[in-house]
């Protein structure tokens, strides 16, 4: 993999971040979520960041979300370019958000809801199952809700396994 840089969301960055979006339906996202999407970046009510390759180009955004006392945390609007799955980037930045968590708080429980096409990702990266929601999103996209629970083992794991990429994360 070449060099990756992770850095926070800037305004400028909307027009490709929605294209990712766009990019990434119906498979893994429903156009019903659009608004919702795009609202999101509008108002931007958590930390947000977006991945660029090498040449500065948009290859994925993600970010989290709190509760108030951080005993949780969650996932939100991860996405990688459609033309640049299977490469890693996925795993990335589901671990620096981890990371970022475990730094704002070390033994969160964090939670995610996703669909039956990226849920096997997520339990082989330690979450598991905590409800199913059949045809949530649209017709034949499920809701699955999942939890992962952060403690000073697994966040040093996450610590170690991110260093592997060799990545500039700049969280703010």
């Amino acid at each position: 993999m070449n060099t990756i840089h992770l850095r926070p969301y800037a305004e400028q960055d909307r027009a490709v971040c929605v294209a990712m979006f766009e990019g990434n339906t119906p498979r893994f996202f429903s156009m019903s979520e659009l608004p919702e999407f795009e609202q999101f970046l509008t108002d931007l009510p958590h930390p947000f960041w977006v991945i660029e390759n090498e040449d500065q180009e948009i290859i994925g955004c993600g970010g989290v979300t709190f509760v108030a006392d951080k005993s949780s945390a969650g996932l939100c609007w991860g996405m990688i370019s459609n033309d640049m799955h299977r490469q890693g980037l996925g795993r990335f930045l589901l671990l620096v958000r981890l990371a970022y968590i475990g730094q704002q708080a070390p033994h969160c429980l964090v939670t995610n809801d996703t669909n039956q096409y990226t849920c096997g990702f997520f339990e082989r990266m330690g979450f598991h199952v905590t409800k199913v929601t059949h045809d949530h999103y649209a017709l034949d996209i499920h809701r699955y809700d999942m939890e992962f629970q952060l403690d000073d083992s697994r966040s040093a794991k996450i610590n170690q396994d991110l260093g592997k990429y060799g990545a500039t994360i700049r969280y703010t």
